[in-house]
């Protein structure tokens, strides 16, 4: 077999049970060491490019305001009707179970109270299952306090405010203040779904558990 970087023959050492060439990728170990070499050249002489100001604004920092915006408006129209919607169900049920079964000799509706009741209860305990699972109103918030936080940041930084006098640092100190913002909230939204997926300790078979 040749060295497909330089033709040589690739010899092999039956003593020490191992090519003293590099089998793997077909090259000798001269032209192997030299590809390491140019490797490690190109990574020293290259430049990573500067994150332009503008651009991370409009492709990170807005972009993230928007996606908080209506991440905060869909919890909160999803906590709100929801809660809204135990809340009147939970007046109904006990007034549904005081009303007269009976209305005059012929009319009996004690079933129709019956799967009433029982529908209203049904969707109640429903919607509590959901609330606490999805953590509508956690979110809402969250999400809010998210999206005024980078409010706040995007707003000192173009007035070179507080911390972001220096113009020498200021992009900088934007940049790792809003990256902490936006990895702060990932860790909260994380916690949230650790918490609704562990078990409480009213689940039956949970008694006692920590």
């Amino acid at each position: 077999m040749d060295c497909l970087g330089c033709g040589v023959i690739l010899t092999y050492n039956p003593a020490r049970k191992k090519a003293i060439k590099d089998w793997t990728n077909n090259i000798c170990l001269s032209c192997y060491v030299y590809n390491l070499d140019e490797q490690s050249n190109f990574m020293n002489n290259t430049t990573v490019p500067e994150l332009d100001p503008n651009a991370y604004l409009t492709e990170r920092v807005n972009d993230q305001l928007k996606y908080y915006e209506k991440a905060a408006t869909r919890a909160k129209r999803e906590y709100t009707w929801m809660q809204s919607a135990v809340i009147v169900l939970g007046l109904i049920v006990p007034v549904a179970v005081n009303l007269p079964v009976k209305w005059g000799t012929e009319v009996d509706i004690s079933l129709e109270i019956k799967i009433a009741v029982t529908l209203m209860s049904l969707t109640v305990a429903i919607l509590n299952g959901l609330l606490n699972f999805g953590k509508q109103g956690d979110k809402w918030l969250s999400y809010r306090m998210t999206e005024e936080l980078l409010k706040r940041e995007k707003f000192m930084y173009l007035s070179a405010a507080g911390k972001y006098v220096d113009k020498q640092t200021a992009f900088a100190e934007f940049v790792t203040t809003v990256e902490s913002i936006i990895s702060a909230e990932h860790n909260k939204f994380r916690t949230l779904l650790e918490d609704a997926k562990r078990p409480t300790k009213d689940q039956p078979g949970q008694h006692g558990r920590p």
